[in-house]
């Protein structure tokens, strides 16, 4: 078994979350999984890792919705991606049906690792992202420093 991730996923939306958990965990993908409502307490929470001191890694992804509130996910994106320290970190953005194709072009400009299209139906969403996770099972993930204290946090 791999070692345990830190799935981090910033996603307002209770019922996209809870698809997303329950198919992470479902099908067997090491994880924990730790959400995040909006942009900016992701991005406070990233911030912690430039600052510690004691660190330890541990693999990480991140899902980021694109239109969050406070910070959206195309900023979440682009704060990460000019970040040395974070800028490896796999970002998979979840796009909706509204989001035109100018949008998915910039989320691959700005660097994500690929993004995904929600669904309307939400069978049709648990599918893909049952999908996700079994194609994350087999995946090699780069490792983070994370502060210990922010096992916690995260």
């Amino acid at each position: 078994m791999k070692k345990k991730a830190f799935v981090l996923v910033a996603e307002n939306n209770d019922a996209d979350f809870a698809v997303i958990e329950k198919n992470l965990q479902h099908n067997g993908y090491p994880s924990e999984i730790i959400r995040f409502c909006d942009g900016q307490k992701l991005l406070n929470a990233l911030s912690q890792i430039q600052e510690a001191e004691t660190v330890f890694c541990r693999p990480c992804l991140l899902f980021v919705d694109i239109q969050l509130p406070q910070v959206n996910g195309l900023e979440v994106l682009g704060t990460i991606k000019t970040n040395p320290q974070l800028k490896k970190i796999p970002v998979i953005v979840l796009l909706t049906s509204e989001n035109e194709q100018q949008v998915l072009e910039q989320c691959y400009r700005y660097g994500c690792s690929f993004c995904l299209r929600k669904p309307d139906i939400p069978e049709h969403f648990s599918e893909m992202f049952r999908q996700v996770s079994d194609f994350l099972s087999v995946v090699e993930l780069p490792e983070l420093p994370v502060p210990e204290a922010m096992g916690a946090v995260l």
